[in-house]
């Protein structure tokens, strides 16, 4: 077992962990393990006082062969990554003293298969349990107080959330899918963070089902936490419902030049005259000299007709 002379004591905060052994026991002394203090280190258990009461920055992080952790009962706060990629790691039980979870501290420990929380409530950051796999649910989400930190079947096309689940974490998708075609979002969910359907490009049907509060919320919704070209699929077959003020934004969006130059010439190309269609109903009024590059572009009749009845209306 380690003795007090393995550790970097400093002012109550272990500094660093100098040792050979894998079975770690803190001194009585400690009240902070600081940042790196055991990063990267080949331990396999560490035993922690209750005068602990802060575990810092990657303080164990990416420590592979640790397999338990007898936390403090007085400990209050754990800081980012603390115990990032500590892939060994099957089970975790904190105690009630605790007050926060900060970002990815348990991020990429997938082998967790235990998890147990105070049942007061206390703050958990950002991607706290991003990539902690094990603990997913029959449908393949990992679910930690309602908010839902990742979904892991692979051989899935279709994202169904569970209603309950307030947040969406931005590592839902944490293997960057591009084959999802169908999402559905409950009304429970109130938040959903940037970027984390930006890898949807093949959205075929979304369904929202809840409620924005206003045009502002609506309009970056669209553009921070989605992929734009699957929304517009989506839409455009017909198989988009969302809150009217969504619904509104994406017209919004899709009419805009920046998005509808190339997503025209690619309906163009597949001949798609519904989707085109009904994207022009998005626009108020084309520039007269992009319509008629658009109708020497077309070979389809189909799809000439609808540029033309455009034109003309």
């Amino acid at each position: 077992m380690s003795n007090v002379n393995d550790f970097v004591i400093e002012n109550g905060v272990l500094k660093k962990y100098n040792g050979k052994d894998k079975n770690v026991v803190i001194p009585e002394e400690v009240r902070e393990i600081g940042e790196n203090a055991f990063s990267r280190k080949h331990i396999k258990t560490v035993s922690m006082p209750d005068s602990v009461e802060v575990i810092g920055w990657n303080a164990f992080e990416s420590c592979r062969y640790l397999e338990k952790v007898s936390f403090s009962d007085n400990l209050k706060e754990i800081l980012p990554n603390a115990f990032g990629n500590c892939q060994a790691l099957e089970s975790v039980s904190l105690p009630n003293s605790l007050k926060k979870i900060d970002i990815c501290a348990f991020s990429g420990c997938f082998n967790i298969k235990e998890l147990i929380l105070p049942e007061h409530d206390f703050e958990i950051g950002e991607s706290a349990f991003s990539g902690c796999e094990s603990l997913a649910d029959e449908n393949g989400y990992v679910i930690v107080r309602d908010v839902l930190y990742n979904y892991t079947k692979n051989d899935s096309d279709k994202i169904q959330i569970a209603q309950g689940v307030k947040h969406i974490n931005r590592t839902l998708l944490w293997n960057n899918y591009t084959i999802i075609h169908s999402l559905h979002i409950p009304a429970s969910v109130e938040t959903i963070q940037d970027k984390t359907f930006e890898t949807c490009t093949n959205l075929r049907e979304c369904f929202f089902a809840f409620t924005v509060k206003d045009s502002k919320q609506a309009e970056l919704i669209i553009k921070k936490a989605f992929s734009l070209e699957g929304l517009a699929y989506a839409f455009l077959s017909g198989t988009f419902l969302a809150d009217p003020l969504i619904i509104d934004a994406l017209k919004k969006q899709i009419a805009s030049k920046s998005f509808r130059v190339s997503f025209l010439r690619r309906m163009i190309y597949c001949n798609n005259a519904e989707a085109i269609k009904k994207l022009l109903e998005c626009t108020k009024k084309l520039p007269l000299n992009e319509l008629d590059e658009y109708i020497d572009l077309s070979d389809d009749p189909s799809v000439r007709t609808v540029f033309m009845e455009y034109k003309n209306r």
